[in-house]
């Protein structure tokens, strides 16, 4: 797929013509940990993945946290929306108990 456009005046027609990226991350994923490590984006030709400062190669996440990455699209490549770089947020919660649990009360020592 490619998008087309530009700007003309005395008689120019410029056409700046952009690949477009089939597949755009999501803005923010969540999930409750359990124990898997889950990719929800994997990097490819066109995008950079940076977490930290540091290139990656996709976006994974197991330990219960929030994390940040940074999705920047290479020279020529643009995303359906034809907007820019993506920060992307990743949240792994704690599943919280089943609070109608009847075993399993905490245990403590007097």
């Amino acid at each position: 797929n490619f998008r087309v456009g530009g700007d003309g005046g005395s008689g120019i027609v410029i056409i700046r013509i952009h690949k477009v990226m089939p597949i755009k991350p999501n803005a923010a994923y969540e999930f409750s940990y359990d124990g898997e490590s889950h990719l929800l984006y994997e990097g490819g030709r066109g995008v950079t993945i940076t977490k930290g400062g540091k290139e990656v190669s996709e976006i994974a996440e197991k330990d219960v946290g929030t994390y940040n990455y940074t999705v920047t699209l290479k020279d020529g490549y643009k995303w359906d929306d034809l907007t820019e770089n993506k920060t992307i947020s990743v949240t792994v919660t704690v599943t919280p108990l089943n609070s109608n649990c009847t075993v399993c009360s905490p245990i403590f020592s007097a």
